[in-house]
């Protein structure tokens, strides 16, 4: 089977560069990357040149929009399994082989999910779940990010692309949750997925890194912007009111329980998850 990675970038060349080595010591090789630039000038050609002998790269351009991005690259997959990798984000030299068996040994399931982790092995974007089984509306939120999801062909030609007003780029409030909105509309449409949480693909832990370098202010932001994804999902989903507000209501708990003891920046973190998710879930 081939295997399809559709990877949107911006502003990374480093990171790129990572990526592609990891891919081109993959064990399994029946791959293709296409590889959707937003950049607005030609810095990648050097890094794709580098790396044409030895992978299958196709090379289009797209403007901001991370979901846009990853969109306009489903129009050139030819692969029967389908992942999206981020520009920041690589892989050990088996994962493709994992995932090629994975599907030729359960014809049953439709799709797979990991883990994102650091180099350590601890869980880099949000908190995983830890046991192994298939992915359901409220087991979602533990068990998915887009780093880790692959997909039959079928599954893409019958939900289609991103919601393109979620994720990063998107001129919207909705900062994020693209990725679970994906295997939502999957699940919803009778695909069976399945989450593997030895299943794991390098990420740095990217809000850790944003507390190093980044202003409260903009740390908060993209918080509040992030937060926002979330709440915009529970609503598009028709969530029960019980689970929004345990969602909406932990935070605030959370930063009341931060402010009390003086920890002023988790306090500020914690509302600002309250005030995003608050004002996604009423978006609709």
């Amino acid at each position: 089977m081939k295997i399809s990675l559709v990877l949107a970038t911006k502003n990374r060349k480093v990171e790129l560069e990572r990526f592609l080595n990891s891919l081109s010591i993959q064990i399994y090789k029946n791959i293709e990357l296409i590889i959707v630039d937003q950049n607005d000038d030609e810095r990648l050609i050097p890094i794709i040149n580098k790396f044409s002998n030895e992978l299958k790269i196709i090379h289009v351009k797209s403007k901001p929009g991370l979901s846009v991005a990853r969109n306009k690259g489903l129009n050139y997959i030819s692969g029967d399994i389908v992942g999206f990798p981020d520009d920041d984000c690589w892989y050990d030299n088996k994962l493709l082989l994992k995932i090629n068996n994975f599907f030729k040994n359960n014809l049953d399931l439709d799709g797979i999910t990991g883990r994102a982790t650091d180099e350590k092995g601890e869980d880099s974007i949000g908190i995983f779940d830890k046991v192994p089984g298939l992915i359901n509306k409220y087991n979602v939120w533990y068990r998915a990010n887009s780093n880790t999801i692959f997909f039959r062909k079928k599954v893409i030609n019958t939900i289609g692309g991103f919601d393109e007003q979620l994720g990063v780029g998107s001129g919207t409030l909705w900062g994020s949750a693209e990725d679970i909105d994906y295997p939502l509309r999957a699940i919803k449409k009778g695909f069976k997925v399945y989450f593997n949480p030895e299943l794991t693909v390098f990420h740095e832990k990217t809000f850790e890194k944003s507390y190093k370098k980044d202003s409260p202010k903009k740390v908060n932001q993209k918080v509040f912007y992030y937060s926002a994804g979330m709440g915009r999902v529970l609503k598009k989903h028709n969530y029960p009111f019980w689970y929004v507000t345990y969602k909406i209501i932990r935070p605030l708990i959370g930063a009341c329980v931060f402010f009390s003891i003086g920890k002023f920046r988790r306090a500020s973190h914690s509302w600002n998850v309250f005030k995003g998710r608050l004002r996604g879930w009423i978006s609709l």
